[in-house]
C-alpha cells in the first residue's frame, strides 16, 4: 500500500518531470492517479505495470523498471512528448494535451 508521504514524493518527482519534459503537470499526476492510482505494483489484465502502467515492450524501449516509481514516472513523461510527436507528424491535431493524454491509452 502506498503511503501518503510516498504519494506526496511521487507526484512531487511528477510535477518535477513534467515540467521538464514541458507536459502540464496537473493532466500528468491526474493521468497517473488514472492507470494506477498510485500503485507502483499495479498490474492490469493486459500486462502493463507500475504506476504508469507501461507495456512490457514500452518499458524495454525506455530501458526502465516498470515498478520503480522514479523510472516509472521520468519516462512516461518523456513518453507523452513521444506521443505528440507521433500524434503530430501523423497528421493528427494535437492542439491540446488532451488529445496526447488520452493517447496515452
Amino acid at each position: 500500500m502506498t503511503t501518503a508521504a510516498e504519494r506526496a514524493q511521487w507526484e512531487a518527482w511528477a510535477r518535477e518531470d513534467a515540467a521538464r519534459e514541458g507536459v502540464p503537470a496537473d493532466g500528468y499526476v491526474a493521468l497517473i492517479e488514472r492507470e494506477s492510482a498510485w500503485d507502483p505494483t499495479a498490474v492490469s489484465d493486459e500486462g502493463a505495470g507500475g504506476l504508469l502502467q507501461f507495456m512490457p515492450a514500452t518499458a524495454d524501449d525506455y530501458n526502465i523498471d516498470p515498478f520503480s516509481p522514479a523510472a516509472a514516472i521520468a519516462a512516461g513523461a518523456a513518453y507523452l512528448v513521444d506521443i505528440r510527436h507521433y500524434l503530430d507528424t501523423n497528421g493528427v491535431p494535437v492542439e491540446s494535451w488532451d488529445t496526447t493524454l488520452a493517447g496515452y491509452n
